[in-house]
C-alpha cells in the first residue's frame, strides 16, 4: 500500500461512570461534542469497569489529547489518557481471558487488553509510566513469558531518482525498535517490535482500513516529495479495533 494518508490511529483511555452516563452517550460526546473520530468498538478493562480503551482517529494526536482533557470533566469524564500499546506473542499455548484479566488485575498501569484472534497475541494499552522491567516480572509472577511480538514491513521504492538506502537502513536502526533490518533490490526490509508505541499510521486501502508504523514519518521525512514513490507491505491481520 502507499503512504496515502496524514491521519494517526491513537489509543485512548476512558475513565467513566459508563453504568450511569452510558457508553452510546460517551461516544456521542466524543463524536459530537468533542470532534473526535471512534474506530471499532471500545475494549472494557476487565479489572476496573469504569475504564475504556478507544481507538480515535487523528491528524494531530497532540491536538486532539489536549481537546480531550480539556473538555473530559466539563462532559462529566472522570480521565483521560492516552495509552501506549505492547504485544506480545503466545508461544506454544494460546492466550485465554483467565491470563489477562490476572495481568490487567495485577499490573495497575494497564488499562485492558486484547486477545488475537486465535490467541496467538496479546495487546496490553497501558500507561506510558509502565516500565519494560515492572512489566516483564509482572508477567513472569503469572508464567507469562514475556516474548514480544515483531512483525516484518517491506519498504519498495519505484521512483527514478533511489535513495541512499544504507543511510536509510542505519536510520531505521537507530529509529525504530527493530529485531533486525535488511536491505532489498530497491527497500528496505524491517522487522519491528510492536510494544511501547502510542500511535500507528491509518492507511485505507481497498475499502478497508489498515495501520503500521509510520515509517514515513519516521524514516522519510527529510525526503517529503519522495513519500509518493514509497509503498508498505505486510501481513495486515490481527488488529484490534479494525
Amino acid at each position: 500500500m502507499p503512504f496515502v494518508s496524514k491521519d494517526r490511529l491513537i489509543y485512548v483511555g476512558i475513565e467513566a461512570d459508563y453504568s450511569g452516563i452510558g457508553l452510546e452517550e460517551v461516544t456521542r460526546i466524543l463524536t459530537e461534542d468533542l470532534g473526535v473520530t471512534p474506530i471499532g468498538s471500545s475494549l472494557r478493562s476487565l479489572a476496573n469497569v469504569q475504564r475504556r480503551i478507544f481507538a480515535l482517529r487523528t491528524p494531530d494526536p497532540d491536538a486532539t489529547m489536549k481537546s480531550l482533557s480539556r473538555g473530559a470533566k466539563k462532559a462529566g469524564l472522570v480521565g483521560v489518557e492516552r495509552l501506549q500499546a505492547t504485544v506480545l506473542d503466545s508461544g506454544v499455548d494460546p492466550f485465554t481471558g483467565t491470563i489477562a484479566r490476572l495481568v490487567e488485575n495485577n499490573l495497575d498501569k494497564i488499562w485492558a487488553s486484547w486477545i488475537g484472534p486465535r490467541g496467538e497475541t496479546l495487546w496490553l494499552f497501558h500507561e506510558s509510566r509502565l516500565t519494560r522491567r515492572t512489566l516483564e516480572k509482572g508477567l513472569e509472577k503469572y508464567e507469562v513469558r514475556p516474548n514480544f511480538h515483531h512483525r516484518p514491513f517491506e519498504l519498495s521504492f519505484t521512483g527514478e531518482k533511489e535513495p541512499d538506502y544504507a543511510a536509510l537502513e542505519t536510520l531505521a536502526v537507530q529509529k525504530l525498535d527493530l529485531l533486525r533490518a535488511s536491505r532489498l533490490e530497491k527497500g528496505l526490509s524491517l522487522d519491528v517490535y510492536l510494544r511501547d508505541f502510542d500511535s500507528l499510521l491509518l492507511i485505507e486501502h481497498g475499502g478497508s482500513l489498515h495501520v503500521c508504523p509510520d515509517f514515513a514519518g519516521i524514516l522519510l521525512s527529510d525526503a517529503k516529495d519522495e513519500v509518493a514513490a514509497w509503498s508498505v507491505t505486510f501481513y495486515g491481520t490481527g488488529f484490534p479495533f479494525l
